[in-house]
């Protein structure tokens, strides 16, 4: 099998450098395949990765000859793979071949990078194939605000072996697999593979990859498997689904790295095995993202499982959205890692407890830059999320509903995400309250609207202050199922539903299970434990006790040794 993709790419390439030089088909060319493949090649594309925009002269000269319509300026590579486009799904003309999909022809892009202006758009295509050299061999690159790729009505289709890649801020997605993109067509998108494929968005796109944004529910969405994908650096999401109907899309190994959210769906499920997750710590929490969301539910039900993720915080359900949490990992750690004694730290540094020491299994954040001192310091105790909007050059939130006591509460610490200067955090001391409006020592320098605000009592280290760093690492508000799981630094709370054979690292996720259990929910929680970090806070022993040989003997027969 190997031996004969290898020569059928072989034949295609041959094919792609007779078209390309305009001579006539190679005699050791099957037919058939010389009358199956296109290459963007054929209508002008060049994918050196330059601009080579079209001018007049091409328009007047070649405008008889293409099935679309192009303006002066348009990069050659944007005409020469919609061009291919309508030769492989189109039969060369502007109407789709449609359900006649014996008629299509496999889209093969070569090794390159394709610089396009406006969006290549496959439309109305069935059982087609469009494949690359591989991710980074092949890469289609948007120059514009807009994406590098879109569908508008796309079934049971291959994209194999591409990177799509933004340039410019923009929105929207790098890839948008839709059925309706312009709001006057309700076509839909279903059973399409995606397999080897890179979605960039380079800090600059929203989404990597987006399912039915536009077209919602009327673009149905469904049944899309993706196969060793990665996904980066997205603006909101690596991600997107946005459909009642977009339901059953698989994902399955691959990556989403440095975005705020990994996979977010507005609408419809997903099932999700074997993925890595790696969008940040601090950077994740300050932006309000989590690894996966799950927002609307029509009676949906989606799992992740078998996930390793080096995020802070791995889901977060809504809506009564159901979900099957199994043998997923969290590994983060903290950024600037364990307490250690006499050590300088910024302001805005986020530590753990020294292992086995008074605060492991928490995390503290340091409000003052400073040295720390000899010994490990009394942390302080747990604070409270809330979120406020505040103005620029105000010294005011208002708490209301946070269940703050004025009088305990007055010399709390308090971080105000995005407040401070150039949207990074605010960090001050509350100085006084009055029915629920709390005035801080500084005032904000960014307007932000519903802001996260983390608030604490204060324990002196040293030259610093720390106060303890809460946050949500899993939420969901329906009924789970939650097993083999290992959680790490933040809270996890739960609906209801069936929660066992977990490793948390806090005391006080036990706490709340007891309650869950035996409260209106009535979860059914069993077997779980603390994983092993020592302190007060993990409730575990210093040391764990050992076995009496004299009662529990050991039941491994002695090895003999080799002669």
């Amino acid at each position: 099998m190997r031996i004969w993709r290898i020569k059928v790419f072989g034949l295609a390439v041959a094919v792609f450098c007779q078209l390309v030089k305009a001579q006539s088909a190679d005699p050791a060319v099957p037919e058939f395949l010389a009358k199956s493949v296109v290459v963007p090649q054929m209508f002008g594309a060049v994918g050196d990765g330059a601009n080579h925009p079209v001018s007049a002269a091409d328009v007047a000269a070649k405008q008889s000859t293409w099935v679309g319509k192009y303006a002066a300026g348009d990069e050659w590579d944007y005409v020469g793979l919609q061009e291919a486009i309508y030769a492989s799904f189109n039969n060369g003309t502007l109407t789709p071949n449609g359900r006649n999909a014996r008629l299509n022809k496999t889209l093969y892009l070569p090794p390159g990078n394709y610089l396009v202006n406006k969006p290549p758009t496959v439309a109305l295509v069935f059982g087609g194939s469009v494949t690359g050299a591989g991710r980074f061999a092949t890469t289609i690159t948007s120059t514009f605000a807009g994406p590098a790729f879109q569908t508008n009505g796309c079934w049971y289709t291959q994209f194999t072996g591409i990177t799509f890649a933004a340039t410019v801020p923009q929105s929207g997605a790098v890839f948008e697999l839709d059925g309706n993109y312009d709001g006057a067509s309700k076509q839909g998108v279903q059973g399409n593979t995606f397999k080897d494929c890179y979605f960039e968005a380079a800090g600059k796109a929203a989404v990597g990859l987006a399912i039915v944004r536009l077209g919602g529910n009327t673009a149905q969405g469904s049944e899309n498997l993706f196969l060793n994908c990665h996904f980066q650096s997205g603006t909101f999401s690596g991600v997107y689904i946005s459909g009642f109907n977009a339901l059953q899309n698989t994902f399955v190994g691959g990556n989403i790295q440095d975005c705020r959210n990994g996979i977010y769906v507005h609408a419809g499920s997903i099932n999700v095995d074997s993925m890595g997750f790696q969008n940040g710590f601090q950077k994740q929490i300050d932006g309000d993202g989590f690894d996966v969301v799950l927002n609307n539910s029509a009676d949906d039900h989606s799992s992740v499982r078998n996930c390793r993720s080096e995020s802070a915080r791995l889901i977060h359900v809504r809506n009564k959205h159901y979900v099957v949490l199994d043998n997923n990992n969290l590994v983060n750690t903290p950024p600037s890692g364990e307490w250690a004694p006499g050590k300088t730290y910024p302001r805005g540094a986020i530590i753990s407890g020294k292992t086995s020491g008074k605060g492991d299994g928490r995390l503290f954040i340091a409000m003052t830059e400073g040295t720390s001192g000899a010994t490990e310091p009394d942390w302080p105790g747990l604070g409270t999320l809330a979120a406020n909007l505040i103005r620029a050059g105000s010294d005011e939130l208002g708490l209301d509903g946070a269940g703050l006591d004025p009088a305990a509460a007055e010399n709390y610490g308090v971080v105000v995400t995005g407040a401070g200067p150039e949207g990074k955090p605010l960090y001050a001391t509350i100085r006084k309250s009055d029915k629920g409006k709390w005035a801080m020592t500084e005032k904000a320098t960014t307007a932000v609207s519903m802001a996260q605000v983390r608030l604490g009592p204060l324990a002196a280290d040293g030259g610093i202050k720390w106060m303890h760093y809460e946050y949500d690492e899993v939420v969901t508000d329906s009924t789970v199922s939650v097993t083999n799981n290992s959680f790490r630094w933040g809270r996890t709370r739960f609906g209801g539903g069936a929660i066992a054979h977990n490793n948390f690292a806090r005391a006080d996720n036990l706490e709340l299970l007891a309650k869950l259990r035996d409260g209106p929910a009535r979860a059914s929680v069993e077997n779980n434990r603390l994983t092993r970090n020592g302190g007060w806070n993990s409730g575990a022993d210093e040391k764990p006790s050992l076995p009496d040989k004299a009662t529990s003997p050991d039941p491994t027969p002695p090895r003999k040794e080799a002669p």
